[in-house]
C-alpha cells in the first residue's frame, strides 16, 4: 500500500456557474492562475502525487489537461497527472472510483478534494493517510448556499456519527474534503451502494461512500479547517472579485491636499495628508485590493513622492507618474468571468473625503 495521493474530480458540468468553460479553469481573481490551482496550491507539497479528473469533452474544448501540464512545469510540480474520463459519470465518488485502477492496482491510502474551493488546514494537518471529513463551522465561518451543503455530526471523541449530503442538520459543514485509509474499503462501499440499494441517491458524493463505509465499522475523524472560501457558484466566485479590485486613485486632491508644481505650497513641500481618505485605502488595500497610484507629478519626483506616501502609512502596488493634468478615461473589457460592468469610477470634489463613495 502507497500513500499520500489527492485526487480532484473536475469531471461535472460545472452547471453553477452558467457558462460553457468549466468553472475550474475560470483564473484565480488574486493571480493568473486557474481555480484548479487554487483548490491545491496550499496542499500539493503534502502528496506524492495528485491526480485530476476531466470528461473528455472539457480536454477537447479546453485542453484541460494541457493546462495542468503548463503548472506543473510552471511551479516545478512533477506530481500532477491528469486522467480522462469518456463520459459523464453519476456524481464525483463514480468519478473517482473510474480512475483508482489507473493510480493503482494495489491497494492505497488517498484524500478527496473539491476544485471549487480554498481550504486552510489546522497547523497540526491532516493525515493524508487516514479516514477523516473536513468540516468548517457555521457559526465561526460565513458560508453561502447552506442548502447545497452537507453538514456532519460526530462524537466526544471526534468520530463521525452520521453525514448527510444536501442537508443541514448541524452547524459542521462539510467543505468537500475527505479522506480515506484504503482504496479497496472505498470501492467496496461504492459498488455496494450501486448493487444493494434500490433507492440509491441518482448522483452518488463522496459523503454516500462514507456512510457506508461508517456502517461497515470504519471510523472518520472529524477535522475542522481554519479557513474555507467556497467557490461552488459563480455569486461566489464574484463576491471573491470584490476583494481584490485593481484601484486607480490620484494622489494630490485624494490622498494629500491638492497642490502643484508652483506657488507658496508646492509639490517639494511637506504634504498635508487627508486622513480619513488615507484610512479607507489602507482598509482596501489590507483587504485584498490592489492599490495603483496616478499623479501628474514628473517621474524626477518618483523618490521624494514615493517617501511622502511611505510616511503617511500608505501602501500601494505601483506609482503611474508624468500623467496629463486632464480628464482620465478607464476601459477594461467583460465577459462572464468578469461580468459587465468590469470598471467603474468616482470623480469626487478636490480634497473632500472619500467616505461616501467608498468603505
Amino acid at each position: 500500500m502507497f500513500s499520500q495521493v489527492l485526487i480532484i474530480p473536475c469531471a461535472g458540468l460545472s452547471k453553477r456557474y452558467h457558462s460553457p468553460k468549466p468553472k475550474y479553469l475560470w483564473t484565480n481573481p488574486n493571480s493568473s492562475e486557474p481555480l484548479l490551482w487554487t483548490a491545491i496550491e496550499s496542499l500539493y507539497e503534502e502528496y506524492e502525487s495528485i491526480h485530476f479528473i476531466f470528461n473528455r469533452e472539457h480536454e477537447q474544448l479546453y485542453s484541460s489537461r494541457l493546462i495542468v501540464d503548463q503548472l506543473a512545469s510552471h511551479f516545478n510540480a512533477k506530481n500532477l497527472y491528469s486522467h480522462i474520463i469518456p463520459s459523464l459519470t453519476n456524481g464525483p465518488a463514480e468519478t473517482v472510483a473510474c480512475v483508482i485502477p489507473e493510480i493503482s492496482t494495489t491497494d492505497f491510502s488517498f484524500t478527496i478534494k473539491d476544485c471549487d474551493s480554498i481550504i486552510k488546514l489546522p497547523s497540526n494537518n491532516i493525515s493524508p493517510c487516514s479516514n477523516f471529513i473536513a468540516y468548517a463551522d457555521a457559526h465561526r465561518i460565513s458560508i453561502n448556499a447552506l442548502e447545497a451543503k452537507s453538514s456532519l455530526s460526530y462524537d466526544n471523541n471526534r468520530n463521525v456519527i452520521h453525514v448527510a449530503e444536501k442537508v443541514i442538520y448541524t452547524p459542521n459543514v462539510s467543505v468537500g474534503m475527505y479522506g480515506f485509509e484504503s482504496s479497496d474499503a472505498y470501492c467496496d462501499a461504492f459498488n455496494e451502494i450501486l448493487n444493494h440499494y434500490k433507492n440509491r441517491p441518482t448522483e452518488v458524493f463522496a459523503s454516500h461512500v462514507i456512510e457506508i463505509m461508517i456502517k461497515n465499522g470504519h471510523t472518520f475523524s472529524a477535522t475542522e479547517v481554519e479557513s474555507f472560501v467556497d467557490l461552488g457558484t459563480k455569486t461566489d466566485y464574484i463576491q471573491l472579485q470584490e476583494s481584490f479590485r485593481t484601484i486607480f486613485c490620484d494622489v494630490d486632491g485624494v490622498i494629500f491636499q491638492n497642490r502643484g508644481k508652483y506657488g507658496a505650497l508646492t509639490w517639494y513641500d511637506d504634504p498635508v495628508p487627508l486622513e480619513e481618505n488615507i484610512k479607507i485605502l489602507k482598509n482596501l488595500v489590507d483587504r485584498g485590493n490592489s492599490l495603483v497610484l496616478t499623479t501628474s507629478r514628473p517621474e524626477a519626483l518618483r523618490d521624494m513622492t514615493h517617501q511622502q506616501l511611505i510616511s503617511a502609512g500608505l501602501s500601494y502596488n505601483q506609482l503611474i507618474m508624468g500623467l496629463n493634468h486632464a480628464p482620465r478615461l478607464l476601459i477594461n473589457d467583460f465577459a462572464d468571468s468578469n461580468p459587465y460592468p468590469s470598471a467603474s469610477s468616482i470623480s469626487i470634489p478636490r480634497n473632500s473625503s472619500l467616505a461616501s463613495y467608498l468603505s
